[in-house]
């Protein structure tokens, strides 16, 4: 899996637990029911893993490592992608246009190694656009 990228979240093939979440009442699945997100889970928990864990708010990848190799990608992009090119994105990319440079590096890398329409197909514009 890790090959293709993918993260593998294997509970929620499951049928059982499927079943289980499919039948919680959607209320008590939103964040006013529990005043935290994942709440219904983290009750589920409580017992199991210490108070301190349980209160920890989900946070991005970047808060883990740094900010330094976002702020590097950025100013990557800023270096190698002209304001010119950017204008033009939607005649080169008329298919989820990226709107801003970092996207546009990376949308760049997507069709320098899958270029065809089919591929391009396989992507959600949001993905593609950077969106």
């Amino acid at each position: 899996m890790s090959r293709g990228a993918l993260e593998v979240r294997l509970p929620y093939l499951d049928t059982q637990f499927l079943e289980a979440a499919m039948n919680i009442h959607p209320v008590n699945k939103m964040v006013a029911a529990h005043g935290i997100k994942k709440g219904i889970i983290r009750e589920a928990f409580r017992g199991y893993l210490p108070d301190s864990v349980l209160g920890l708010q989900k946070a991005p990848f970047s808060d883990g490592v740094g900010d330094s190799w976002v702020d590097a990608l950025k100013d990557h992009a800023e270096a190698t992608v002209s304001d010119a090119e950017l204008l033009g994105a939607a005649k080169r990319f008329p298919v989820g246009t990226p709107k801003n440079k970092e996207a546009y590096v990376y949308r760049e890398m997507f069709d320098e190694r899958f270029g065809s329409e089919q591929a391009t197909a396989t992507r959600s514009r949001r993905a593609l656009s950077g969106g």
